[in-house]
């Protein structure tokens, strides 16, 4: 499973096991979303050498492309999540569209890992990519949306439509906090 052409297709809510053999090795899994919502993943790996880290990214195809915007920079492959090795991790809810999406992982040693992608269901969340207004995610007025930024530059956009001229109140929920 090397390749995003011959990714491993997994379910989701079930845990599954990989390992990465070496420093060149890529693991890629396939999922498929059947409604609008958001996932989360869960990773834990328990290391095979000493010390390392593993790669994540969620994409729909190319690991150069994720669903946050990351594009491959002048040969500079510098964004992703990194998970150290011996820890437990718990990557951000991300919101998606209904589609098929890739998980691609990546060690720098060799690593045995397990992991699950969380998935529930709603209307009611972002759809990543939406980093630019052309992206942005369109939501209705007087619903409460849930977003979250994935890593320090994410931006999140959203539009919406209104008929005539008006007074409009953004309300936040709930305040960003440091989960270190």
């Amino acid at each position: 499973n090397d390749t995003n052409k011959i990714a491993t297709e997994i379910k989701l809510n079930e845990a599954y096991i990989g390992q990465i053999m070496r420093h060149s090795d890529e693991d890629w899994f396939k999922f498929v979303l059947p409604r609008d919502g958001y996932i989360t993943v869960n990773f834990e790996n328990k290391s095979a050498a000493s010390t390392g880290d593993v790669q994540l990214r969620i994409c729909r195809g190319s690991r150069f492309s994720d669903i946050n915007g990351y594009k491959k920079n002048n040969g500079a492959d510098s964004r992703y999540w990194s998970v150290n090795v011996n820890e437990t991790a718990y990557i951000d809810q991300i919101g998606l569209s209904a589609g098929t999406y890739y998980i691609w992982f990546r060690g720098n040693y060799a690593v045995s890992y397990t992991f699950t992608v969380n998935y529930t269901p709603s209307e009611f969340t972002e759809h990543e990519p939406n980093y630019d207004i052309s992206t942005s995610t369109e939501v209705d007025l007087n619903r409460t949306y849930m977003g979250t930024t994935s890593y320090e530059a994410d931006e999140d956009f959203y539009s919406f439509v209104l008929t005539k001229s008006n007074e409009v109140t953004v309300r936040f929920e709930h305040m960003a906090h440091d989960k270190t």
